[in-house]
């Protein structure tokens, strides 16, 4: 009796051991998997997947805003996003400017190396009685993509011919003139590899200006839209995704 007794006891506790390691294993296995799926890293093609951002580096750009004056009181603001000159951008070998002296390296990028090119560059080119005042705009920091590439240097020609803003169409590659440093832009546009722009692209690229009175149509691309005007029908000639945006003007024309 006493051996039936030791059998049962045996068989069950062998029985309730059993299920405890299968309870046990099932777990281990799960929080495995679990793990597994939580450390896995995402597949590319996976359309579930977020998409992020690129990655976005260090300050390269700023702003440089212009005041420019002429003959008879006429005058433009040239506002630029100016690339870092290499020295300034570990990317192309220089050094990130300490941000406590970061706006006075700025403005003295600015005030000397666009300030002088601008300005020289118009009077060559435009008229020679314009005169430039350049400054940092505070806190304009920025990242361009295009700004990690090399400012390729195109030193103004002496016939003026890579920078001709009467042209048709303009002409504008000149990045400097002769014995000054070039200066690029962050792009106006945005191809699928933008590439910085020249400096002469930002003067004299961005409005023309009639006095119209009547109609003024607006279009970009296969869009088209009328209003009524009076006084300066402007031209932004500026580019979005690629496709020229005009402004024409139905009493006279501008483009």
């Amino acid at each position: 009796m006493a051996d039936q007794v030791g059998t049962r006891t045996r068989i069950a506790r062998s029985r309730w051991l059993g299920t405890v390691a299968t309870v046990t294993l099932t777990f281990v296995l799960g929080m495995i998997g679990l793990s597994s799926c939580l450390l896995k890293p995402p597949r590319p093609d996976d359309p579930l997947q977020p998409v992020l951002p690129p990655a976005v580096g260090l300050p390269n750009a700023y702003a440089c805003n212009c005041a420019c004056a002429g003959t008879g009181g006429k005058q433009f603001t040239p506002q630029f996003t100016v690339c870092y000159p290499d020295k300034l951008n570990p990317v192309l070998g220089g050094t990130a400017p300490d941000p406590a002296s970061l706006q006075a390296v700025l403005q003295q990028d600015c005030s000397a190396r666009v300030e002088v090119n601008v300005d020289q560059l118009s009077k060559a080119c435009v008229a020679s009685a314009i005169d430039c005042l350049c400054n940092a705009v505070s806190g304009s920091s920025t990242f361009a993509f295009e700004c990690n590439d090399p400012c390729q240097e195109n030193v103004l020609a002496t016939d003026c011919s890579n920078f001709n803003p009467f042209a048709t169409p303009p002409v504008k590659t000149a990045t400097n003139v002769f014995s000054k440093p070039p200066v690029c832009l962050a792009a106006s546009s945005d191809p699928p590899t933008p590439v910085p722009d020249p400096l002469v692209a930002g003067v004299f690229g961005h409005r023309t200006r009639c006095e119209v009175t009547g109609t003024v149509t607006l279009t970009s691309g296969s869009d088209t839209q009328t209003q009524h005007a009076s006084g300066w029908c402007c031209s932004p000639a500026a580019r979005a995704r690629g496709r020229a945006v005009t402004w024409a003007c139905r009493t006279g024309s501008t483009t």
